[in-house]
């Protein structure tokens, strides 16, 4: 009987240490758990676009963690009316999505600090439709194990047209190009607006009478509190014509207009910029002697 009871006690015991080690392991488990689990929540975004004045497009998002500038951003695309729900690290995002079969004419720069930008061609005039829309948030804060909801309206982005009717008084103009420094041909994702980057249009009608159209995303103007460095930031116009006189003989000359004050005109006309403006500009000889220098100024405006 000794040895029966003996053998009892080992194989309890045994059963006991193998339950000992399973709890064991199973503490383990969840203490590694606990300390591996990434904080996070969910974000699920629902573009309305019963609400959207246009159909339904499919979209490219990117989520940018504003508290941490070294991470990339999460990228989802869908191609769903419903939208879709996403997992996060903690922290603060920027929502910047876009549709992705919006006009060839478009190229997307993702390179920007939490953004995409949308650039288009200002001249040549395109009369294809940029047939862009956005879907985006500024500020989405994700707490650990949030469950959060956003549901927004898809915005159309819109561009704006200029126009140039150039007018020359008493010259014979052979040929006419130019330059357009303050129009901007860009467009931030986040909200539709321009992005306002120095640099200039280049242009060249087939013939000088030509009316010259150019898309663009909005004229650079300074307010009257601006520290803004004029060298950078400014809306010039610059000619350079040939210029046909006596029948034979022909002369290049050139000439600028800033278009500030003109801009700030149109601006308080129409408390705003139209989307159509079109720029009367006259275009005559600088001084009769001169050779080289042409005088420009607008002589009237409209805006639609």
């Amino acid at each position: 009987f000794e040895v029966i009871k003996e053998e009892s006690y080992m194989s309890i015991n045994k059963k006991l240490i193998f339950l000992l080690s399973i709890v064991g392991i199973c503490i383990a488990a969840c203490t590694k758990e606990k300390i591996d689990r990434r904080e996070e929540g969910q974000v699920t975004i629902v573009p309305k676009w019963e609400k959207y004045n246009g159909s339904y497009h499919p979209m490219k998002y990117y989520f940018y963690n504003v508290n941490k500038t070294s991470v990339f951003p999460v990228i989802v695309e869908d191609v769903t009316t419903e939208g879709f729900t996403q997992t996060l690290p903690v922290g603060t995002y920027r929502l910047v999505g876009y549709n992705t079969d919006a006009s060839e004419d478009l190229t997307f720069d993702v390179s920007r600090n939490f953004t995409v930008v949308a650039n288009f061609t200002s001249y040549p005039y395109s009369t294809v439709p940029l047939d862009l829309c956005i879907v985006s948030a500024d500020s989405i804060v994700v707490d650990d194990r949030a469950q959060i909801t956003k549901e927004i309206v898809p915005s159309e982005v819109k561009t704006k047209t200029l126009r140039l009717q150039f007018q020359f008084n008493n010259m014979q103009v052979v040929s006419l190009k130019g330059t357009l420094d303050g129009a901007f041909a860009s467009i931030n994702l986040l909200n539709g607006k321009a992005i306002k980057d120095a640099g200039n249009i280049s242009f060249q009608p087939l013939t000088p009478n030509e009316e010259v159209k150019f898309r663009i995303s909005d004229l650079y103007y300074s307010p009257n509190n601006s520290n803004a460095d004029p060298s950078l930031y400014k809306s010039m116009l610059s000619l350079t014509l040939d210029i046909k006189e006596d029948d034979t003989i022909i002369y290049t000359k050139t000439g600028e207009m800033d278009l500030e004050t003109i801009i700030n005109q149109i601006r308080s006309f129409y408390n705003d910029i139209p989307d159509d403006i079109l720029l009367y500009v006259n275009v005559e000889n600088f001084n009769p002697k001169s050779k080289d220098r042409v005088f420009i100024r607008v002589n009237d405006f409209k805006g639609n």
